[in-house]
């Protein structure tokens, strides 16, 4: 790179000018800041110990990938992206339809609602790359960050935008969440989401973006050479930067052993707020028991129980047991999440709706969620989380009944011809056994003892369900990306705002999230009406019928949502959880141990 584009690039990111709007001009101009404090706090109290290191479990695999624009890998926002690049803004603890000031410290409304207005407070700094420092490669980057790291500013935003929206990028997820808007950046700081439609959750796809990729990075090449725009999309699917973590949030990304853990570390720069933990590492482990033992031992600070290991150490243990008499710190929390089998609605025989609902007659939820799962949660028949004010409280999940599932697959052509015991149907001229493979998760004991009763009682009504217990990473690729599956198991961890279209609606089943291919011209209607309406009594009336016509279609076999029972070891204080997602933010934990 020539000394004249290092000039260049460093002139690019200089520090703000006085054309930076403030925030009385900007309410002035765009309405009150919607930005309040939650009254629960953000970061710890003041004059805690800060010094602490805490290991906590990540998850039973490592990422496949963890860029933060790349991956949509619930797990990983909630463990990784909200440490690393925060939110704009982050909803209230306990009032999730309430903001509170994160990166940015302004947001406002316009009277229609169709602009958002958001400013991105001083001083958020990009954290350094990974590169050797010493290569001359990068000489772009050492120019770039030898008076200090380049700022967090709104062209960011705009990049990051441009980028999702780029089909060649493949970004999947994101797109669904801002198609119909427009990004428009005012200064240095302050950008603006405009909707040409009216759109629910404006605020929401304005101030929901910790997928923030740096301009300055994913814009050029290893050797600093400016990607052409036209280029970007195609070139970000292998961009040399893809799979690290540049983030500007309070942690800076260290690194990760893909078999043992990822680890962060508090930016001691950040200047929204301090965290008192000053290094989180992640442990990957494969096995829910070897989390016990390692909080027993002390080398795992933080845990969520499996539903076994929840049964054994705390249900049935004794009362001296040290999940139960004190030694370690015990709390429960809800999570807005859901459980379900997914059905290939493209081809046979799950492009057949009595299949589908035979499939969920003949899954004995309760059975399965008591035993299995000790009922620790809830069964659930939908999408929606119990405490929405649009969850419809009149559905119930298909009840166990063998003889109603087998008379469904008779009446859908499936019969015995040649009397082995498994149903058989002629499909396009050729005998077509009733065998599926459904893909489920490895090295949990529940989903195993899961399967077994599920495969039992699908032989005794002629169907012969073939287990194969798939990696994460394989079963996204198989299931999420090819689509190349018969049935999979699979949690969401939800949202609190509702958005049917990008998950359920024919729209989304080549480039979105409908990853079963599930089709309902109903459905399809009412996902678009329920988006583009803010009306608060029309948007519950379809989130209810919408909801309805899932459970008459069953595209997916919605199973349960488990409640969460966490333990810590006892030096760990204010360890609280929000009602909705991030719920496990360690920002206000702290050493309570005398210095």
């Amino acid at each position: 790179m020539t000394p004249a584009s290092i000039a260049l690039l460093l002139f690019l990111q200089a520090p703000s000018g006085p054309d930076d709007m403030t925030i009385p001009a900007l309410e002035a101009r765009y309405g009150a800041n919607l930005l309040e404090p939650d009254p629960a706090g953000l970061g710890p109290p003041p004059g805690v110990r800060d010094d602490a290191v805490l290991h906590r479990w990540f998850g039973v695999s490592p990422p496949r990938a963890i860029n933060a624009l790349a991956s949509n890998d619930g797990n990983l926002v909630d463990s990784l992206f909200e440490y690393t690049t925060l939110d704009p803004a982050l909803p209230h603890k306990d009032d999730p339809d309430k903001w509170q000031p994160g990166v940015a410290d302004y947001a406002g409304e316009s009277d229609d609602g169709l602009t958002v207005t958001v400013r991105i407070r001083p001083g958020i700094t990009w954290q350094r790359p990974q590169y050797d420092r010493d290569d001359p490669k990068y000489a772009w980057l050492e120019a770039l960050f030898q008076d200090g790291a380049p700022e967090l500013t709104a062209e960011d935003f705009r990049f990051t935008y441009e980028l999702a929206l780029d089909e060649a990028a493949e970004v999947r997820h994101i797109r669904p969440v801002i198609e119909g808007s427009e990004l428009v950046v005012l200064d240095r700081r302050t950008y603006q989401l405009r909707w040409s439609r009216d759109v629910p959750y404006a605020a929401n796809a304005a101030l929901g973006w910790q997928q923030v990729l740096p301009r300055f990075l994913y814009s050029r090449s290893e050797d600093g050479r400016n990607i052409p725009v036209a280029e970007r999309g195609e070139r970000f699917r292998e961009h040399w930067a893809l799979n690290q973590v540049c983030g500007y949030g309070p942690y800076e990304w260290v690194g990760m052993d893909p078999d043992i853990e990822l680890v962060i570390r508090r930016k001691d720069d950040f200047p929204v707020f301090r965290p008192a933990i000053r290094e989180i590492h992640m442990q990957i482990v494969r096995d829910g028991e070897q989390c016990v033992q390692r909080v027993l031992d002390g080398t795992m600070d933080f845990t969520v129980l499996m539903p076994q290991s929840h049964y054994q150490h705390v249900v049935k243990a004794p009362p001296d047991s040290p999940f139960r008499n004190g030694d370690l710190g015990t709390a429960t929390y809800e999570k807005i999440e859901y459980s379900y089998h997914a059905w290939n609605c493209r081809r046979p025989p799950f492009d057949d709706r009595r299949v589908r609902r035979a499939m969920g007659l003949a899954f004995n939820r309760e059975l399965i969620f008591r035993n299995v799962f000790h009922g620790f949660g809830a069964l659930v028949d939908g999408p929606v989380f119990h405490k929405h004010r649009h969850f419809h409280e009149g559905l119930r999940p298909l009840a166990f009944d063998l003889d109603a599932a087998s008379a469904l697959l008779d009446d859908a052509g499936w019969g015995d011809a040649d009397g082995d015991g498994v149903r058989d149907k002629t499909i396009d001229g050729e005998e077509v056994d009733f065998r599926f493979t459904m893909y489920s998760f490895p090295g949990s004991s529940e989903y195993d003892a899961m399967m077994a009763i599920w495969k039992r009682d699908l032989a005794l009504i002629g169907v012969d369900m073939v287990v194969e217990t798939i990696p994460w990473g394989q079963m996204l690729q198989r299931c999420y990306r090819e689509h190349d599956f018969d049935a999979f198991t699979g949690i969401v961890a939800a949202a609190w705002t509702l958005e049917f279209r990008n998950r359920f609606a024919s729209g989304a089943i080549v480039d979105g999230g409908n990853f079963v291919g599930f089709r309902n011209d109903e459905l399809d209607a009412l996902a678009d009406r329920h988006r583009n309406t803010s009306d608060e009594a029309e948007r519950k009336r379809l989130a209810l019928r919408i909801q309805e016509i899932l459970a008459e279609e069953q595209p997916y076999t919605f199973f349960m949502r488990r409640d969460r029972f966490v333990v810590h070891a006892p030096w760990l204080e204010n360890v609280k959880f929000g009602v909705s997602r991030p719920q496990l933010l360690s920002f206000g934990w702290y050493d309570g141990r005398e210095r």
